[in-house]
């Protein structure tokens, strides 16, 4: 967008603290919130559009004041101040009403069986669990913010939105975002009839986005191009358009809550692009926890042995580019405590790459001593049933 394009952009303010923008001259012009949005760097605007007319904040008609845009000063006709304008309403749909089996299917997605999880503190001293709560309950914009957790995987990410899903009772649906997901597993496809023809199916999201409930994204920076640029619409404006029903476009309600997860440094997955990472308002982070640790595994040498690999992990050199997670030392004490520790370690080895093994086993032969191959065992049995 050229920047004289915007010289006739008259603002006006309203109760709320938002600003109207409206093209007085050139009323069939719809400027798209995005592109206005982008404009103000590094800066989300509380943006949406109704009868050729966007909302940006003070702070983002500043930012092109600043960068050297003219504005109108023409009055234009005064807003009556309401507790709720008719466009911030636009931001608080009300889910649509659940009946029959869509209730049955939505209430089973409600977490229930959920594992003892120990909360971790963040960085303003509060829970993770609570602070995940007042995220979905707060609203500052009619419907919760967007929240980016990232961290390594088997960091408990995904446990503890489980728990806070149980805690909301809210459906709960997990997509992991791996190279075989499709656009119609995503969004709805065309499904046969019993009786001939077909009807159309909508997608977990679409279903998510008029009942409401928490969608979890997994590993978003592993997602098919294709899926980001459904994602792209859902997290910026809180739609998505059915292409492949009859163009039907699905306004998300006021519960529908979108939370990804990812590991900026998992074998395998992208660099997640920086508009992308815009549209969350919120991201967190979520290291391996040595306190948590402490309370889930006993075994006093895991700590140790955790504490050495995870140094190899970060060196300059990367010896070890497999990520030693929480989860991992929980199996390992698993397996010791129910197999044996000769099961454990191989379990714990087989884990790596196999150019990553030999350190490993050296690591782990320190403290539990050496890993028994298993040719050699056969060999050593074989050569004892033979008879001379």
């Amino acid at each position: 967008m050229k920047k004289e394009s915007l010289d006739l952009l008259n603002y006006i303010e309203t109760h709320d603290g938002a600003v109207k923008v409206k093209d007085l001259e050139k009323d069939c012009k719809v400027y798209h919130p995005a592109r206005l949005g982008s404009l103000c760097r590094g800066y989300e605007p509380n943006v949406t559009v109704e009868d050729k007319v966007a909302i940006i904040t003070k702070k983002g008609k500043q930012t092109l004041k600043d960068e050297g845009f003219k504005v109108s000063n023409k009055k234009a006709p005064e807003i009556k101040k309401t507790p709720q304008s008719k466009s911030q309403l636009k931001l608080n749909i009300e889910p649509q009403e659940i009946k029959g089996e869509v209730k049955k299917e939505l209430e089973k997605l409600v977490p229930t069986d959920v594992p003892k999880y120990y909360e971790r503190t963040l960085c303003n001293g509060d829970k993770d669990i609570a602070t995940l709560i007042k995220i979905y309950q707060a609203r500052p914009r009619g419907y919760p913010q967007h929240v980016l957790l990232q961290g390594p995987t088997g960091s408990g990410k995904t446990h503890a939105l489980k728990v806070v899903a149980k805690e909301l009772g809210i459906p709960l649906v997990r997509i992991n975002m791996n190279r075989s997901i499709t656009v119609e597993d995503f969004v709805g496809q065309f499904v046969p009839e019993e009786n001939g023809g077909f009807r159309w199916q909508d997608g977990i999201v679409p279903r998510l986005m008029k009942y409401g409930g928490l969608l979890i994204i997994d590993e978003i920076n592993a997602a098919p191009p294709e899926i980001l640029f459904v994602l792209q619409s859902v997290l910026d404006f809180r739609e998505m358009t059915l292409t492949q029903k009859d163009g039907e476009v699905i306004k998300a309600c006021s519960d529908f809550w979108v939370v990804a997860c990812m590991n900026p440094d998992y074998y395998g997955t992208e660099k997640l692009n920086e508009s992308l990472k815009d549209k969350f308002g919120i991201i967190l982070n979520y290291p391996y926890k040595t306190s948590i640790e402490r309370k889930l595994i006993k075994n006093a040498e895991l700590h140790e042995i955790a504490k050495k690999l995870r140094k190899m992990f970060d060196s300059p050199t990367a010896e070890i580019r497999t990520p030693i997670s929480t989860r991992m030392l929980i199996q390992f004490q698993t397996n010791f405590e129910l197999y044996g520790i000769e099961i454990a370690k191989q379990s714990f080895v087989n884990k790596f790459e196999r150019e990553e093994r030999r350190a490993v086993e050296e690591i782990l032969e320190l403290h539990f001593g050496k890993i028994k191959d298993q040719d050699e065992d056969e060999e050593e049995e074989a050569e004892s049933n033979i008879e001379f």
